[in-house]
Order: C-alpha cells, then structure tokens, then sequence
C-alpha cells in the first residue's frame, strides 16, 4: 500500500510521509548575492565559477516544490508518484476546489485545479451537478486531454462507457456541428482501426485511419523500449482493424486531427491483427 491515501476524494488523508509545504519565497538578498557574482564570472577562476553554481543548484535544492514528487527516488512506481501527488493537491488545493464547486465554475475545477492523472475522476465525482449541456460539453473536453497510455485508471472501458452511454438530454453538445455532420456522413458500416497493445484490444478509442492507428501503436512500443511502460511476457504492440455498424459509435473527434471513433466494444467479436509493430530504437 502506499504511503498516501486519499479517502473519497475530499481531501482527507493519511500519512507516513511529510507532505512538503508549498514553495516559499527565496531571499531575494541572497538571489542578488549569487547574480553579483555571476556577472562577474568572465573574470573568475574556473574554480570560482564552479562555487558560485553549486551555490546556486543548492539554493534550489532547499527549496520544496511540488516537483520533487515526481524526480524523487522514493517513489520506485508511478502510482506511488501519483498518491504522493494526490495528497499534496487534496491539502493544498482542496479550498480552492470546494470554491469552484460551490460557484459551479467547472473550467477551474477542471483544468486549473486538477492535473491530468486526476480529470477523468474528477469529472466523474461531479459531473451530477452539472446541467445536461455541460455535462456533454466538459465530457468531451476531457476525453480529448486523456492520454490512456500515461493516465492510470482501473479499467478505462468500465471507467468511460457509463459517461459516454449515459441518457442525459442535449447529447449534440459532446460533438463540435463540424464533427456531427461527419459522423452523420459515414456509412452504415465501417472499417476502423486500433494502435494498441496486447490485453487493450476491447476498448473504446478507435480511428478511421490506419496512419493514426500506426502512429499510436508506434508510440507504445517504444515507450516499452525504453521501460516508461513495463514489458511484460508476450507484450506486443500491433494496429487492430475491425468493422463495426454505426450503432456502436458514441462519438466521433477530430479536435486533434486523429479521426476518432469513440465506440462501445462490448461483444465485437470481427478484431483482426491488421499489422504488428516492433520499435525501431536507436
């Protein structure tokens, strides 16, 4: 178990680690102090120099900042990384985040105040407060800024599905009219494609391109090259392709420009290895 728990998202935690304080002001006197002698440092031995920059880096060192968590060697997983960082935002920013929510202002909540590990929960912890045309709106927005190989969820499909499936009026608002209209111009059925890993087959973010799909497929394997995701026994990489009625479909994006299908897998049983990928690393 990690060190961090956060208890039912209200900022309540329990610690075995000291939380840091937020990041104080540096003395400016001492900040003036180094810069006096940097400027003089075309006329400063090199050994002189050199004392003035580790000066510098341990003035820096001394200073706490939310970034420690995430360079710290305490944490030996992300997820440890991320319950550190949980913590740290549930102390320092829970007054600012009960705010937004009394003043519903969902923007803030969202995007100032949540970093991306946290927006898809965050969403979800609020979204009944949120009239239909927002809650089409905001859902959109933060689908698009989840990257579901960085973001750790549970399940991403058990996580997603009931948002995307929900009977809430005003649904036109989760697409831009461009993207309504596109969506209404497909055929009845329709080839679409997949970059993904083994095990993340059934999933709910497809793309009409096959360029999209490679790229994406790409992108897992060399993240496994270089161990920012852990190779597991069998772990491989391909682009998936399948063809699926429009009665899946519960969204179409092109906000960045990747043509994404957002479906319901649920019972596809036609997924077809279209191309398998290995990493080209230097």
């Amino acid at each position: 178990m990690s060190d961090y728990q956060v208890e039912n998202g209200t900022g309540s935690m329990t610690s075995q680690m000291v939380v840091p304080e937020p990041r104080q002001a540096v003395d400016t006197g001492t900040v003036s102090k180094v810069r006096e002698e940097g400027k003089g440092k075309s006329a400063m031995s090199s050994d002189a120099t050199t004392d003035v920059k580790e000066e510098g880096r341990e003035l820096c060192k001394s200073e706490p900042s939310i970034l420690d968590g995430l360079i710290d060697t305490r944490f030996k997983t992300m997820e440890e990384c991320d319950e550190y960082q949980k913590a740290w935002n549930a102390k320092y920013l829970a007054p600012d985040r009960q705010r937004a929510i009394n003043e519903k202002a969902w923007f803030p909540y969202l995007f100032i105040l949540h970093n991306d590990n946290e927006r898809p929960s965050a969403f979800r912890s609020v979204s009944h407060l949120m009239t239909d045309r927002k809650y089409w709106s905001y859902l959109g927005d933060v689908w698009n800024g989840y990257d579901g190989m960085v973001i750790r969820q549970p399940s991403p499909k058990e996580f997603w599905l009931p948002l995307f499936r929900s009977n809430r009026p005003n649904r036109s608002c989760l697409m831009s009219s461009a993207e309504r209209r596109h969506l209404a111009s497909l055929p009845n059925r329709i080839r679409v494609f997949r970059g993904c890993r083994a095990g993340m087959e059934w999933e709910m973010s497809w793309t009409l391109s096959e360029t999209v799909a490679l790229e994406f497929a790409k992108r897992i394997e060399l993240a496994k090259s270089i161990g920012v995701l852990a190779a597991d026994v069998g772990f491989k990489c391909g682009v998936l392709s399948a063809v699926i009625t429009k009665q899946r479909i519960l969204a179409y994006f092109d906000d960045r420009k990747e043509q994404e299908i957002v479906l319901d897998p649920r019972g596809m049983k036609n997924i077809k290895l279209h191309r398998l990928i290995v990493a080209e690393v230097a």
